[in-house]
């Protein structure tokens, strides 16, 4: 396509069928980019020869300086099937039958931006995986895929980059068919992983199913089980080995490319080209281009055997040997002649003849030819829309996992036709009707005026000057650029010309010339970069204007119009709860996405993916759902994989400017979906980003976007630490230390201790703690005037529960034990420690109720929706004081009855001391406390002590035992650990390891990747020691080598902050002052969080101070 117009665009954004939603895929430097030009250069929005060179997607300068993508970014594309109008020539009836709507959108392959990857992932119904056939699968491969997974997005597989193996590796066609035949089989095996895995995981929700009847009832129906044998047989054929989630040529999923020169194939493409000449059926010689297929030329006929030794297959003998003999005969040994006969053969353009012959530079003549003969375009934009599902496949296979709220809603059921929902006083039956309809409008994509509104924000998109109906309106401005350009030529010829001719009036020319390029630049710059206002403070408005938000959206139903009233709801609403989380807005813009560009319309049916400008961006911070009522669900949380981690304090250098500085940290975080932005309880604002590069990015926006005219200093990176403790080798045999603490007014002592909890508990806690906060979610648990509950759209079940109790079994059969007193999990009820009951009185009685009885009895009355049991329980509990105000004596059972009153204030007396440990003030993880004994003193008990100032006594004796306890075993710390993978050569290798252990690295393994030569150094890398690791691994390697840091786990930093020697072999080895002369690196973290605290410090300022001595200068 030539041009573009935007009316066609819209016209095509009600053809459901011919719309394709997908986004490129893929590790870091893999080709995303330069694939995406190509495509875009298709459609004359970008010239072919800027094509791989301009990085279109890349719009930020920061983007084209590091030349990498950090951001997803969204272009419309139209294609025509040439194959639909070859064949409906004489069809007149629609005019765009065979124009298809591609929404492309290019993703990040830096691990430290794998969650804008899932912004993409979320508004795809296909993806385009790239693999790099030298690197192969690399780790954010493994993770891209993993997250097109599990969106349920399907992928077109693109071996990118074969041109290396011809020109760098220099192998022979049939080793170059075995290296990509082995990649193709662990991307398989990599697929499989994740079926498998969703297979045993339905497995395992049907065999609940099947416990829960016969715990319903004393036997099984044999109809039951009937259909639980029949639904095992329905997943394995589902997932059979031949199924759509796996890559195969012949399947036409596959693609084999060269992004750099602009080339592309499938297998179909040459049985296309070579059925006629070899006088063979069409689909049998497809059937066997890929695989052990060999052409038998005096037979004429395809056999499984070669008809010699040496033969090659078919697709090293009609596909690989015809790309290899261009590469030779243009680039490695020219032969003009049989370039002559190749460009005859293919019955390429006659201007390709004279400018492969023009000059001397033979890549480009190879990427001219290539490019002519397998169009790169035309390959992979033809794969994509008979391989990939339109909007309305798509959702009806998706929508479903996109939001669970609608799983049990059954369409068939019709009791009620009011589609809108009126002011009734069964609210919930109003409700459950517009689900109905909603759930039908989903699955069918219905983009009438009559469906429901549901769209999905995925993120905010930062543009500047975003003034008027247009913003930057990109194919306008390269229009007027390419026509400076083109004028300018014509000048230059004309020079040339009057040159040859002897004239001498170059100055009048380059007087114009100069006038030219000075209306050349000034037309640039007055398109792409409105004046800002010089004024040395401007008021929030002024800075509102010059930066502004559109949300990044797919509309999965209905059509979204100009001027139509529309529900902002946040990520945790409620539809049972609706004035919270919710903003009523009027849509004022709506934008196609075009790169750099936004083209404006007035509506968007369904199935598109689009912006929305205007005041939407007050109302959202990342994410949100758009719906039509107040009764709309919301979309489920996006999968990602990157978790912040490392922190950068930001301070102004002028206190005046921190309302700026607040205000441009504000845009930060609505900007970037994986930063966060915090203020610490000492005043301090702290960003918290994914990585070192992350890190980089937003310093950069928030200086020359976000806070431009607020000079500000950022601290050196705030790594986080956790503390925790480990046995003691010296102390096996001896009694536990039990930790006593005496309540304020004296009358209770708590009696704690403190011992390490075991790794996979811990472990699976961490792992775990998303799911985790599903039960103690405030709007879950919240009560409405008349105490029932609020909110019922967040579903959760029992599994997490029941996978920490087989943890528990794992860890032995003392921890098994235990299982029945654990209280609680710590900090904020999420955490990787546990509080364990072991009051003598208390823990078996019946007033006790454990962590995993808490959370039945909460699903429990989040099923029952006319509980009142919290009245009750108010009810008994105050019949229970008043009981004992009456009692002499604090007798066993009211003891109890008083621990049950009191069971909150042990538990976040527990909660406080894991929130700060007394290190370095970080939290911990690992510990188990267990609150051996209360003892409370006899006597009469005065109910004035209970209600406030008691209770808060409580919780503080509970943290001090607590605290007592920690420093009474041994103390470690735990540090974060990155996944460190690096690609090497045999060169290079030696340096990667030696910049790996100055830095405390574990190498896990080094071996050499297959077909290629590389070696894959595996490696744990503590995120300390990670600031400045690839700059230095760089400049030891001349840029040989390149790593990917993922965050991998927590491990205990195996060294004691307090060590002193106290045996003679230790005072012998370490001396007297023990380590003090020696680095200590846990002690060195130690005191540098509590430096960078304000905490206390245990160093001497002064350790050997002798008198000064003034000495009389004798004259």
């Amino acid at each position: 396509m030539s041009s573009i117009s935007s009316d066609i665009l819209n016209q095509l954004q009600f053809n459901t069928n011919n719309i394709r939603n997908i986004c490129v895929i893929a590790h870091v430097d893999h080709g995303k980019t330069t694939l995406s030009d190509f495509l875009i250069s298709s459609n004359g929005i970008i010239s072919n020869n800027l094509a791989g060179k301009m990085r279109y997607m890349d719009s930020t300068a920061y983007e084209q300086e590091k030349r990498i993508t950090m951001k997803s970014s969204a272009i419309t594309l139209l294609y025509k099937d040439k194959q639909i109008s070859d064949n409906n020539n004489q069809q007149t009836n629609n005019k765009y039958k065979n124009l298809y709507l591609i929404n492309l959108i290019d993703s990040p392959g830096h691990v430290d931006f794998s969650s804008e990857v899932s912004t993409a992932a979320r508004l795809s119904d296909g993806c385009l995986v790239l693999i790099d056939v030298v690197e192969g699968i690399c780790t954010q491969t493994r993770t891209v895929l993993e997250q097109a997974f599990k969106e349920k997005i399907k992928p077109c597989l693109v071996l990118n980059k074969i041109d290396r193996l011809i020109l760098e590796k220099q192998l022979t066609p049939m080793e170059c068919y075995k290296h990509l035949n082995f990649i193709l089989e662990q991307v398989n095996v990599l697929m499989t992983t994740f079926v498998t895995t969703e297979l045993f995981k339905k497995i395992r929700e049907e065999e609940e199913k099947k416990n829960n009847l016969q715990q319903e009832e004393e036997h099984v129906d044999n109809n039951e089980v009937k259909k639980l044998a029949y639904f095992y047989s329905n997943v394995f054929e589902e997932y059979e080995i031949d199924s759509e989630d796996f890559f195969s040529p012949l399947k036409g999923n596959v693609a084999f490319a060269s992004a750099y020169d602009g080339w592309a194939f499938r297998i179909n493409d040459f049985s296309e080209l070579f059925h006629k000449k070899l006088g063979m059926n069409k689909n049998t010689l497809q059937q066997t281009l890929w695989g052990e297929y060999y052409y038998h030329p005096k037979k004429k006929t395809i056999v499984k055997k070669p008809p010699k030794e040496d033969d090659p297959n078919m697709f090293v003998q009609f596909i690989l040997q015809n790309i290899y003999n261009a590469y030779n005969y243009i680039y490695l040994n020219r032969d003009d002649d049989k370039i002559k006969k190749i460009i005859t053969s293919l019955n390429l353009e006659e201007k390709s003849l004279q400018l492969i012959f023009r000059n001397n530079d033979y890549r480009t003549h190879v990427k001219l030819l290539m490019s002519q003969w397998l169009p790169l375009s035309e390959t992979i934009l033809n794969m994509v829309i008979h391989k990939l599902p339109n909007p309305q496949i798509a959702q009806r296979e998706r929508i479903l996992g996109l939001i669970p709220e609608l799983t049990n809603i059954n369409i068939s059921n019709t009791s009620s036709t009011s589609s809108v929902p009126s002011e009734s006083k069964n609210r919930k039956m109003a409700m459950r009707n517009f689900r109905r309809k909603l759930k039908k409008n989903l699955l069918q994509c219905d983009k009438s005026d009559d469906a429901e509104v549901l769209v999905f924000v995925s993120k905010m998109l930062e543009v500047d000057n975003l003034h008027g109906s247009l913003m930057n309106n990109a194919k306008k401005q390269l229009q007027n650029i390419q026509a400076e350009r083109e004028r300018l030529q014509k000048l230059r010829e004309l020079k040339n010309l009057q040159k040859e001719k002897g004239t001498t009036e170059d100055g009048d020319a380059k007087e114009e010339e100069n006038n030219v390029i000075t209306n050349t630049s000034s037309a640039t710059n007055s398109e792409v970069k409105e004046p800002l206002t010089q004024e040395e403070f401007d008021d929030e408005e002024e800075e509102d204007s010059k930066t502004a938000f559109v949300a990044f959206s797919r509309i999965y139903s209905g059509c979204i119009k100009v001027g139509q009233k529309l529900q902002i709801l946040g990520p945790r609403y409620s539809a049972l709860n609706p004035n919270e989380e919710r903003t009523e807005f009027t849509v004022q813009h709506l934008y196609i996405l075009m790169g750099r560009g936004l083209e404006e319309v007035d509506c968007v049916p369904a199935g598109n993916v689009f912006g929305i400008g205007g005041t939407i961006s007050k109302h959202i911070l990342k994410t949100a759902t758009i719906g039509s009522s107040i009764y709309s669900p919301i979309f489920s949380a996006m999968y990602t994989s990157a978790i912040p981690i490392v922190r950068y304090a930001i301070e102004p250098e002028h206190v005046s400017d921190i309302p700026k500085l607040v205000r441009g940290l504000k845009k930060l975080n609505q900007s970037d979906p994986s930063v966060e932005v915090l203020v610490q309880e000492t005043g301090e604002h702290v960003i918290v980003t994914a990585g070192e590069v992350h890190a980089e990015r937003c310093i950069r926006d928030l200086k020359e976007k976000f806070a431009k005219d607020v000079p500000f200093n950022v601290s050196p990176p705030l790594v986080s630490f956790r503390e925790t403790i480990v046995k003691d080798t010296q102390q096996v045999g001896q009694k536990e230390k039990l930790a006593k603490k005496k309540t304020a007014n004296k009358k209770w002592t708590i009696i704690v201790k403190a011992t390490p909890l075991p790794e996979n508990i811990s472990n699976f806690i961490d792992q775990h703690k998303e799911e985790l906060k599903l039960y103690f979610n405030e709007n879950i648990y919240k009560e409405s005037g008349n105490n029932q509950l609020v909110d019922k759209s967040i579903f959760v079940t029992n599994e997490i529960i029941e996978l920490l109790r087989n943890e528990f079994k794992i860890a032995g059969k003392q921890w098994e034990e235990e299982w029945e007193y654990l209280w609680s999990l710590g900090p904020r009820r999420i955490g990787p420690n546990i509080l364990l009951n072991h009051i003598p009185e208390y823990k078996n009685s019946n007033e006790f109720e454990p962590f995993h009885k808490q959370i039945s009895n909460l699903l429990t009355n989040l099923e029952d929706e006319d509980t009142i049991e919290t009245t009750s329980n108010a009810t008994n509990t105050s019949n229970t004081l008043s009981n004992l105000s009456g009692s002499a004596n604090v007798n066993n059972t009211s003891k109890c009855q008083l621990f049950k009153h009191y069971d909150q204030s042990f538990v976040n007396g527990f909660q406080l001391t894991t929130v700060n440990g007394p290190l370095c003030d970080e939290p911990m993880f690992g510990v188990c406390f267990s609150i051996e004994d209360v003892i409370v003193e006899e006597g009469t008990y005065n109910l004035s002590d209970e209600g406030g100032p008691f209770t808060g006594q409580l919780m503080s004796a509970v943290k001090d035992a607590c605290r007592k306890a920690f420093d009474f075993s041994s103390r470690r710390l735990v540090e974060a650990i990155y996944d460190c993978q690096i690609q090497a050569n045999n060169e290079i290798v030696g340096s990667v390891f030696d910049v790996l252990r100055r830095r405390r690295a574990k190498i896990i393994s080094d071996d050499v990747e297959e077909g290629s030569g590389l070696f894959i150094i595996k490696s744990l890398l503590p995120v300390a020691e990670s600031f400045g690791f690839t700059e230095e691994l760089r400049t030891k390697t001349s840029g040989g080598a390149q790593p990917q840091l993922a965050f991998s786990h927590w491990q205990i930093l195996d060294v004691d902050p307090f060590y002193v020697p106290k045996t003679e072999e230790e005072l012998e080895e370490w001396g007297e002052k023990g380590m003090a002369n020696m680095p200590n690196i846990a002690k060195q973290y130690i005191d540098m969080v509590r430096k960078r605290k304000g905490l206390m410090l245990d160093k001497k300022i002064i350790e050997h101070a002798e008198k000064q001595r003034t000495l009389a200068k004798k004259k």
